[in-house]
């Protein structure tokens, strides 16, 4: 990165970008902010543990930085896989830490899942079986996937073939969807079973619920 240094007769260093190529300012200033992140976790550890913050740094930041000049890397993806931090010279009290704060601060994005629907069945008893169907869906839930059907349509009718939306919220976005997936066949078998109608009208589409903290 090229950079201009002017050296001030007020005894300081003036730092000038006017030279330098946009893109590696943006590089810089992301690598600047993400050891920023490092070194506040750092902080938090030394300041929570009551252990010198210079201790903390040769226990993880460091060796972490011999491996690569992108540590908050490897940090994250201890959410994942915490042997990537079998390396360091961690008791269990400052891994159980160091883990927390992580999680505290890297905490998966929550979703929406959704899919709209529309059903319609040709039956005296229509709008039980509707209901059954409905359920069958729902039923899909587990405790950490909480399924949502709800009508979009003003009316319920028998013959108006109703559309529907199902929704899920989740941090975990491939099973959120799965699930979404699994709980649409399983009404379109039972409708399908009563010689009814089942139409996907909307493939399913993804709302970011809120943002990585």
């Amino acid at each position: 990165m090229r950079k201009v240094l002017a050296y001030s007769t007020a005894g300081y260093i003036d730092l000038s970008k006017k030279k330098v190529h946009k893109q590696e300012e943006l590089d810089t200033l992301d690598k600047f902010a993400k050891a920023k992140t490092v070194n506040s976790i750092m902080r938090t550890l030394s300041e929570s543990l009551k252990i010198d913050i210079e201790q903390v740094f040769k226990k993880i930041a460091w060796p972490l930085y011999r491996k690569t000049p992108q540590p908050l890397q490897i940090l994250i993806h201890a959410m994942d896989d915490e042997s990537v931090l079998k390396d360091l010279d961690l008791d269990e009290a400052m891994k159980a830490k160091l883990m927390s704060e992580i999680r505290r601060r890297f905490q998966p994005a929550r979703v929406k899942i959704m899919s709209t629907f529309e059903v319609s069945i040709n039956d005296f008893d229509g709008v039980n079986i509707l209901k059954e169907a409905l359920l069958a869906g729902q039923n899909k839930s587990s405790p950490d996937f909480k399924i949502e059907v709800r009508e979009t349509t003003i009316q319920v009718t028998i013959l108006g073939a109703p559309v529907y939306l199902m929704s899920v919220e989740t941090d975990k976005k491939t099973e959120g969807t799965a699930l979404i997936a699994s709980a649409l066949d399983e009404i379109r078998l039972f409708i399908e079973g009563k010689k009814g109608q089942f139409k996907v009208k909307e493939a399913v589409r993804l709302m970011i619920k809120c943002s990585l903290k």
